[in-house]
């Protein structure tokens, strides 16, 4: 694996070999930026040892960097052709292992805990970069188990980036921002234009970096923290006394849920922090299991 794959020169060459190129229904572009490329790897710092798990490798160029630093590599690709690329580029290097899988259908998580379990470690990296039109989808499964990463490094199309590190109040913070607050320290690392990629994305990427906290702000109650943010974002116009109601509680049990969580009933739900959020969801459960 000595040629780096941020050349387009040596992509295509191993492409052509293949007889592939680039498919846009799946998402694919290449980073062609050496730059960034160590730019990113700075940002995912992988150590000696250390086991990631990377979702869309696509010809192997993060990949091979973050082996070259001594970390193993878990790489799922759902493309077969780029499977059989990355088999024949990492055959001689025993820290990468190659996957065939769609990400969608599979349980990240789970894949993580178990390959971590046979390298006796505890907890692995996620890194990926997410095709635009899945991203908010595996945002949330990773999200959703956010205790089996150590740190995640996505790049993602610009403006969901924005929406994930949004805060309250500003027209791009929304339900993902919320759940992504709820659960880990989120912050954009920096922005990537098209011309890094080949070809070349009508969008501007960025880098985002989420560290799980040690506990989720909502602690035992995340379904009903959930419910409480889907129900305020539903009509994000809406007043808090407003919006609650889709929750089937009538004038009076709002009233005393925002009282009870000290919150101003008037106030939208745009306006509450991930912190606020998870107040809510604590007194909405007690009230529901008050005797």
């Amino acid at each position: 694996m000595d040629a780096s794959m941020t050349s387009l020169s040596v992509l295509r060459a191993a492409l052509a070999k293949h007889g592939l190129s680039p498919n846009p229904k799946l998402g694919q572009n290449f980073l062609v930026d050496a730059n960034i490329l160590r730019k990113i790897v700075d940002e995912v710092s992988p150590n000696p040892g250390e086991l990631i798990l990377e979702v869309g490798p696509g010809a192997g160029a993060l990949t091979q960097a973050m082996a070259r630093r001594g970390a193993w590599v878990l790489a799922l690709e759902y493309d077969r052709g780029l499977c059989r690329l990355l088999d024949e580029l990492f055959y001689s290097c025993q820290r990468v292992s190659i996957i065939q899988a769609d990400a969608t259908k599979e349980d990240l998580a789970a894949i993580a805990r178990h390959h971590a379990a046979q390298m006796g470690l505890y907890k692995v990296k996620f890194v990926s970069n997410l095709p635009y039109y899945l991203s908010s989808d595996l945002l949330y499964q990773i999200i959703h188990n956010i205790l089996a990463w150590e740190s995640i490094t996505v790049m993602l199309q610009r403006e969901v980036a924005e929406r994930v590190v949004a805060f309250p109040g500003t027209k791009n913070y929304g339900g993902l921002s919320v759940a992504a607050q709820a659960v880990a320290e989120a912050r954009l690392a920096f922005s990537v234009p098209p011309g890094a990629f080949w070809p070349r994305p009508e969008v501007y990427s960025s880098l985002v970096i989420m560290h799980p906290l040690a506990r989720p702000l909502y602690g035992q109650c995340a379904s009903d923290f959930y419910s409480l943010v889907n129900a305020a974002f539903r009509q994000r116009r809406k007043t808090l006394a407003s919006a609650l109601k889709s929750l089937e509680m009538d004038r009076q049990g709002t009233a005393e849920l925002l009282a009870y969580a000290g919150i101003d009933s008037a106030r939208r739900g745009e306006t509450l922090s991930a912190s606020e959020f998870a107040l809510l969801a604590a007194a909405y459960r007690s009230l529901k299991h008050r005797p």
